[in-house]
């Protein structure tokens, strides 16, 4: 699949991988990047109303971005890492580099590169022994799942201490600051955001992809605080907003069957920015209080079902080693989860958390199938 395209995405079968198309793409080469960014500072914002400035802004972005006609083809990459490697690998493997430029400038012998090379790869082996062995005996130790999620924990990445150093005044105007700042979204979090995009994704209904705010100047960035903050204070919501297009995904069975497709709603990209500031935000008020149990991994940073399939794997083990022992366990599948969703029951919710509860009841999408 390939995905930056304008208004929407090409996909190959499998016979159809090596075959070529035509299509016309958004430019973000530096060369395209330098002339969008010269357009923008020479473009002006007029409006004020929430829907005339997404119009305003969608229609800006469009005119400044260069494009051009390419052939596409598909593309894929890979990767790894591993939690085993300290100083002594790390040594070892400048021995081995050190011995190859030896060997091929003819200042030593071939068999001493590959003896370096033998020598990293058993320093590899044996640390990996001696973290699996660690791991295993203090896995066995383990009684009850409180156990589990605190050896699970203290594999993650740690938590930088509090400096005692700031006082308990500099942290009451620090909160009482955070407080009233976080009625308005600053351009800070926007910014922060729009690091996170990635390339060559598929955009929206209008077209605007991630790389017009990657590569945007700081005008644009505030002209979306201006239009964020508006929507965040109730002054209106942007129908474009709204709208998806749905991409219907086959997922196994009859092909002809609807219910066997998955729908994967494509957003206009500055919706996504809005909503994932908003998310952010309830992520760290949620993980602050600690609301979620340590059990509850899905859609959860740094947490995922491998943890609580390790989880259950040990508590199964060290219950059957005993004499007579047993677990019972219950697994359910929800057959299209997300679709038996009570939409009506999850909309009054958020009308309850809301302050705009009206906007809250309006703010459903209407979807474009592709």
């Amino acid at each position: 699949m390939y995905e930056n395209l304008c208004g929407g995405e090409l996909r190959f079968s499998k016979e159809m991988r090596e075959e070529e198309k035509k299509v016309i793409v958004k430019v973000w080469s530096e060369h395209g990047v330098k002339e969008y960014r010269r357009r923008l500072e020479e473009a002006t914002f007029k409006e004020q109303e929430i829907e005339k400035m997404v119009t305003e802004l969608k229609e800006v972005i469009e005119k400044a971005t260069k494009k051009k006609e390419v052939i596409v083809r598909g593309a894929k990459g890979a990767g790894k890492k591993n939690g085993w490697w300290d100083r002594e690998c790390e040594q070892a493997k400048r021995e081995v580099v050190k011995a190859l430029r030896g060997w091929r400038r003819n200042k030593i012998d071939r068999s001493r590169f590959l003896e370096a090379k033998r020598r990293y790869r058993e320093r590899c082996r044996e640390k990996k022994k001696q973290k699996r062995e660690r791991e295993e005996k203090e896995i066995k130790e383990i009684r009850t799942e409180r156990e589990v999620w605190k050896y699970i924990n203290r594999e993650r990445k740690k938590k930088e201490p509090v400096s005692e150093k700031i006082t308990i005044q500099e942290w009451e105007e620090k909160e009482k600051q955070t407080v009233m700042e976080e009625t308005e979204i600053t351009a800070e979090e926007v910014g922060k955001h729009i690091r996170y995009l990635k390339k060559r994704k598929a955009p929206g209904w209008d077209g605007v992809q991630n790389e017009a705010w990657m590569y945007g100047t700081e005008r644009m960035v505030e002209r979306m605080v201006e239009l964020m903050n508006g929507v965040w204070r109730g002054e209106g919501f942007p129908e474009d907003w709204r709208e998806g297009v749905i991409c219907p995904i086959f997922k196994k069975g009859e092909k002809n069957r609807a219910e066997n497709y998955r729908g994967i709603t494509l957003l206009n990209t500055g919706y996504k920015l809005y909503a994932s500031v908003l998310s952010e935000r309830m992520k760290r008020e949620i993980e602050e209080k600690g609301v979620l149990p340590d059990s509850q991994a899905g859609f959860r940073k740094g947490r995922g079902t491998v943890d609580n399939v390790y989880i259950l794997d040990h508590l199964a083990r060290n219950e059957l080693r005993k004499k007579g022992g047993r677990m019972y366990a219950l697994f359910i599948d929800f057959k299209a989860a997300f679709d038996k969703v009570d939409r009506v029951k999850m909309f009054e919710c958020r009308g309850d958390i809301c302050e705009n509860e009206e906007q809250g009841e309006g703010g459903r999408e209407r979807g474009r199938m592709v």
